[in-house]
């Protein structure tokens, strides 16, 4: 089972993934795509279950190393683009969270402390 647990305005909220009803829309489908209970890494189960999105497409790039991630509170922010706030979280597993941002922004953050960013919309 899948806990999403809900940031700023969703605060106070939770998710679960094995729930019958559909799940709050900044969510979308992400919580079919991504479960703890899959032993797969988030990137491999992106890859199988997301294919037709693209799979886990970081974003590489010029200005990939421009991307700021303050981790008290997990805003996101590029230079000149407005500050995100994550919206819902959820611990795939002991070594990776997953966070979800406004317009299907996905943050992958590692328990070292690394991160990689993907949009999945």
């Amino acid at each position: 089972m899948t806990i999403w647990i809900g940031l700023n305005e969703n605060i106070g909220q939770e998710y679960d993934s094995n729930a019958r009803f559909e799940p709050p829309w900044q969510l979308g489908l992400i919580p079919e795509i991504i479960r703890a209970e899959d032993t797969r890494g988030v990137v491999e189960q992106v890859n199988a279950n997301y294919a037709h999105g693209g799979g886990w497409s970081p974003f590489h790039g010029i200005g990939v190393s421009k991307w700021r991630l303050n981790k008290e509170t997990m805003n996101l922010q590029y230079p000149g683009d407005p500050t995100m706030h994550a919206q819902w979280k959820a611990a795939i597993n002991p070594d990776e969270t997953v966070f979800i941002y406004d317009s299907g922004w996905i943050l992958l953050l590692a328990a070292s402390g690394t991160f990689e960013i993907s949009r999945m919309d």
